[in-house]
């Protein structure tokens, strides 16, 4: 082998290194920004949801004749009577728990990032399902499978809390 091949052969497997090295590079970078979009869509989703939440709670409050605390007990068979007869009222319910469900979906399916999410807002999602739970639970004989991905992603972050009650120490921050 005469030292313009040993010089074109190191020249070409060089060229491989360095494609190989950018091709490397390329899918880092792609997973990394498809990592943030991922989180930025959870964000704006969880966003758009907790003003949704406020806008309707508003409407419960007035419905059912008690304010929404932080604390709040779940709702009475009472008050789910009061929802189901009022269409207005029915109709804020409906709604809100249809967009916890589309959310839920993006969880389990890992459109949207669930440790994001919990770290944001965990114990808040978990305390509005516990007290929108009887309503679930009233519609259930009619539909077996009503707001199902919303208990899964509850469930979850129930059992996330339980193991590990800090949330700043869950999940995979990379890529953010």
């Amino acid at each position: 082998m005469g030292t313009h091949e040993a010089i074109s052969i190191c020249l070409g497997a060089l060229g491989f290194i360095t494609s190989l090295a950018t091709l490397l590079l390329a899918i880092k970078t792609l997973r990394a920004d498809h990592e943030r979009r991922k989180k930025q869509a959870t964000i704006e989703y969880a966003n758009d949801i907790r003003d949704l939440w406020q806008e309707r709670r508003v409407a419960i409050e007035s419905g059912i004749g008690r304010k929404i605390e932080a604390n709040s007990k779940s709702l009475t068979e009472k008050e789910v009577e009061t929802i189901k007869n009022s269409p207005e009222l029915r109709d804020a319910v409906r709604e809100l728990l249809a967009r916890l469900e589309h959310l839920s979906v993006g969880i389990n399916t890992c459109v949207f990032d669930k440790n994001l999410l919990y770290r944001m807002s965990g114990s808040y999602l978990i305390r509005v399902y516990a007290f929108m739970e009887p309503y679930i639970t009233s519609v259930r004989p009619n539909s077996n499978f009503a707001y199902i991905e919303l208990e899964c992603m509850i469930k979850d972050f129930m059992d996330q809390k339980r193991a590990n009650p800090d949330p700043r120490t869950v999940g995979d921050m990379n890529f953010s």
